[in-house]
């Protein structure tokens, strides 16, 4: 609601919110996850929670730059459901019970892809053994890596 919906800078945004989460992604089971392994979790856990912290400031310092009209609720009341929207509901509750299958497969990345990788991965690169952690950083840095690929060749199919 930042940008009307014809606003080319809508897309834009999404990019730069999109890359921002997939940064954090990336850079916390580095941080956070090395210092847990070879430090202790309690340091981890700290980064982590100074990370947060962080956004939090960052948040609070950008209030003052979204529109005003971008708080608005939409105004007037509910309507009625109509007979012809409990087809869309029926679409909607089949879409939800997919997706929830598929994001209970897809989150075993944070739980059961570690304890794999302990067990199953020689980590070891010369003298150093990779922690653990540092796999899970590989999803977020591909998005990361590949993005601007993949946004050159939208663009030259435009």
């Amino acid at each position: 609601m930042l940008y009307d919906k014809g606003d080319q800078r809508r897309d834009a945004g999404f990019t730069v919110y999109n890359v921002a989460i997939n940064v954090g992604a990336t850079v916390a089971p580095l941080v956070c996850g090395t210092l847990g392994e070879i430090y202790g979790w309690h340091y981890g856990f700290g980064a982590a929670g100074v990370g947060m912290l962080v956004g939090i400031v960052i948040y609070v310092l950008g209030l003052p730059y979204i529109p005003a009209h971008s708080a608005k609720r939409a105004q007037g009341g509910a309507t009625a459901i109509q007979a012809d929207d409990w087809k869309i509901i029926a679409a909607i509750a089949i879409l939800i019970l997919v997706a929830t299958l598929f994001w209970t497969a897809q989150t075993q990345v944070w739980n059961s892809y570690p304890l794999w990788i302990k067990a199953r991965v020689d980590r070891v690169i010369l003298d150093f053994t990779m922690p653990v952690t540092w796999f899970q950083a590989i999803d977020a840095g591909a998005v990361l890596l590949f993005a601007p690929l993949i946004m050159w060749f939208w663009g030259r199919q435009r």
